[in-house]
């Protein structure tokens, strides 16, 4: 019985000194302790294969004592199944929602695995925080939260997906940091033996890639170029480490509070590298410019990329309106999605001269582009405002059109920023504004007066009658349909309590189509 730490030694040593005889006399191998990542399950099968050793996995926790038993393992499988449950063993998959995901679900969901039955221990000694927070009731049974995610494959085996230790937050997005190691591990997967991904402790942030190799000629950039093919960009490291092998614990797992600090001067280095290359043209000069003054360095090369010299995406919104401001560009005609998937100050400035209605740019207008006078319109119905407006002896006439407050017109900068926020560009994004409220009422309460009142609000109010056409286009309606407010009846639903959480968790997590009317729901 061994695990993973011991494998990649094996691996190693048998590789390193071609000792192909180890496993001779070996006929059974069970694989224990933390998971496999799969580019070392495969290195290992193969030296393997020309052997008679059968394989099993076994799962179980010290707080369980080993529930799930042995499992014999096909060797050519790439996923590594982790058992079933004893006799007497409870085992279910969650989800994020506490719903159980059964093993005939075949969307591929990951849950966290909870264990109960008699093996099951009573606490945590002189720690009553920490047995309240891992002990669960489901349907009046006790179970156990391990921490271990997995999902059902198509055999209805529980395949191991990872920790909840492991699992992190950057900028709101949950994060599993198996995928980003298996990516970086996948882009020299002859060179690169092991990688672990964790968050700065620095700078919740940033990411750091401890990255195991004996090959000291790895070109980190070509691994951070793969990465951003492969990876959403807030799940690009912003470090890599490069280590001959991994800090363990006395019980052979990766010892992740002995990982050392990462060079923070390397920022610096990938911003002004001997590589720099220096922005030539115009429009580069100017882009340039404003990197500088948002990432707060004294210069950056124009092939350097934003989110690897200490960009993120709520600095990377700032740089967006920069543009529209410094450049006087309808941001409608410059794709934010555009700029985000080529982050360098050479392409955006490319970018920027391609829009369509980019204005002629000179060193006079640009520099005092933020604070720049406007100039008195000479269509009457337009009133542009300059500094001297305070001192001013004009007299102006203000006209209406009614018939034009129902057309379509430019969304507000602000509005910009929440409809920006729903997109899925950013980490940050997917994400909607809503405002969520609930009301105990009585059994008496008058609904229908509750339906005229509030249709009488929105014949009142123009904010109710609004939808947003596009990120930068918005409209209001002179006329809507009468609104009727649904009503759900709980009477004879059984677990009253549970559909009420459920319908909770349904309404105000919602993402209300922005160009569909209304924008509330009430029920």
């Amino acid at each position: 019985m061994i695990g993973p730490a011991m494998i990649r030694a094996l691996t190693h040593y048998i590789e390193d000194n071609q000792q192909m005889r180890t496993f001779d006399t070996v006929r059974h191998l069970c694989i224990t302790g933390e998971a496999m990542k799969p580019q070392q399950w495969t290195r290992f099968v193969n030296l393997l294969s020309s052997f008679h050793v059968e394989l099993y996995v076994h799962y179980g926790t010290s707080e369980s004592n080993g529930a799930l038993g042995c499992q014999l393992i096909n060797i050519k499988d790439i996923e590594i199944p982790i058992g079933y449950p004893m006799p007497a063993i409870q085992c279910l998959l969650v989800d994020d929602d506490d719903k159980i995901i059964k093993s005939t679900d075949s969307s591929n969901k990951i849950g966290q695995i909870h264990i109960g039955g008699p093996t099951l221990f009573n606490s945590y000694l002189n720690d009553p925080e920490k047995t309240a927070s891992k002990f669960t009731t489901i349907n009046n049974q006790v179970y156990i939260k391990t921490g271990d995610l997995a999902r059902y494959n198509t055999r209805e085996e529980l395949v191991y997906a990872g920790r909840t230790d492991f699992q992190i937050k950057i900028r709101g997005q949950r994060v599993e940091t198996s995928e980003i190691e298996n990516t970086i591990t996948n882009s020299y997967p002859s060179k690169i033996s092991d990688c672990v991904v964790t968050k700065l402790a620095q700078n919740d942030d940033l990411l750091v890639a401890y990255v195991v190799s004996k090959d000291s000629e790895l070109d980190t950039e070509q691994i951070r170029n793969y990465c951003n093919k492969h990876l959403y960009q807030y799940m690009v490291p912003s470090f890599f480490v490069f280590l001959e092998q991994l800090p363990l614990n006395v019980n052979g797992k990766i010892d992740r509070k002995n990982l050392p600090m990462p060079d923070f001067s390397s920022l610096a280095t990938i911003a002004n590298d001997h590589r720099y290359i220096e922005p030539m043209e115009k429009v580069e000069i100017l882009v340039h410019s404003l990197w500088c003054e948002i990432l707060g360095h004294s210069r950056i090369s124009t092939s350097a990329n934003f989110f690897s010299i200490g960009g993120h995406s709520l600095l990377f919104i700032q740089l967006y309106q920069g543009y529209k401001t410094t450049f006087d560009i309808d941001i409608s005609m410059l794709d934010i999605g555009e700029l985000f998937q080529h982050p360098t100050i050479a392409n955006h400035a490319h970018l920027i001269s391609q829009s369509k209605n980019a204005k002629h740019i000179s060193e006079q207008y640009i520099l005092p582009a933020r604070a720049m006078e406007a100039q008195m319109s000479s269509t009457p119905d337009v009133i542009l405002i300059d500094n001297n407006l305070a001192t001013s002896q004009h007299n102006f006439t203000y006209k209406t059109d009614e018939t034009s407050s129902y057309q379509s017109c430019a969304t507000t900068e602000i509005q910009q920023a929440y409809l920006f926020g729903r997109r899925g560009y950013v980490e940050l994004g997917q994400v909607s504004c809503y405002s969520y409220e609930e009301y105990d009422l009585p059994l008496q309460f008058n609904i229908e007066g509750l339906e005229q009142a509030w249709n009488h609000l929105i014949h009142r109010h123009e904010a109710l009658r609004t939808i947003f056409i596009s990120d930068t286009e918005q409209q209001i309606f002179k006329i809507t349909p009468y609104y009727t407010i649904p009503i759900v009846d709980l009477s004879n639903t059984k677990f009253i309590k549970d559909e009420l959480i459920k319908r909770r968790k349904q309404l105000s997590h919602q993402i209300r189509p922005a160009n569909q009317w209304p924008l509330f729901d009430i029920q």
